[in-house]
């Protein structure tokens, strides 16, 4: 046996020897090195997820967030008005498209009679799944002409993972009718399962 197996054995023999004479510290140990580690993981998790993963859009490194910056509570972010949107966009000569969206809560029922359920949404304008290059996995997306003209196109794809949970997967989901805050709305496509919004915090369910 090579010397240094041999050391590195005696080290562990110590080692175990005087962890079995301490037993309180042998607890106090192993609980310590349990909490670093989970720590460690958790962050790193949260980092990964943050920081790391790009978007699950067709060209993540292109899509950039303007607004304007609003601090509250410590708390800063980007926001416009709709009307300064169709501003920015009607006169934008820099980016390749410009799209709207706000995250909002609703009541979603899967049927017209069905018990209302909280559900995190997206209200997106009409560019949206193009200008991120994301094509539904069934039916489509949104025509450009469809918010236009306010409570006209009553429409709506639903996420991937609501069109599996509340729909059982079913491939004439597409054209039926649900629900939101009592309001009548049309499915008209299902995101691909790789797209889970624009947020790594949350994940729309339509």
């Amino acid at each position: 046996m090579p010397v240094f197996i041999e050391r590195i054995w005696q080290d562990l023999q110590h080692g175990c020897r005087m962890l079995a004479k301490n037993p309180g510290f042998t607890v106090v140990a192993v609980l310590s090195l349990a909490i670093g580690i989970g720590a460690n993981a958790a962050m790193f998790s949260w980092a990964d997820a943050l920081l790391l993963r790009p978007l699950p859009v067709a060209q993540p490194g292109e899509v950039v967030s303007v607004g304007t910056k609003v601090t509250l509570e410590g708390f800063s972010n980007l926001v416009n008005s709709y009307p300064d949107y169709r501003d920015l966009r009607d006169g934008n000569h820099s980016f390749e498209a410009l799209a709207a969206m706000a995250n909002f809560d609703a009541g979603f029922a899967e049927k017209p009679d069905g018990l209302p359920q909280r559900k995190l949404g997206m209200a997106v304008s009409g560019n949206f799944f193009g200008a991120m290059g994301v094509e539904p996995e069934m039916g489509r997306g949104f025509r450009p002409e469809e918010d236009q003209v306010p409570g006209r196109d009553t429409v709506v794809v639903v996420d991937h993972s609501l069109w599996e949970q509340q729909f059982a997967s079913d491939g004439s989901s597409v054209g039926r009718e649900v629900r939101l805050n009592g309001i009548g709305f049309t499915v008209i496509g299902v995101t691909p399962e790789r797209f889970t919004g624009m947020s790594s915090r949350v994940r729309p369910a339509f």
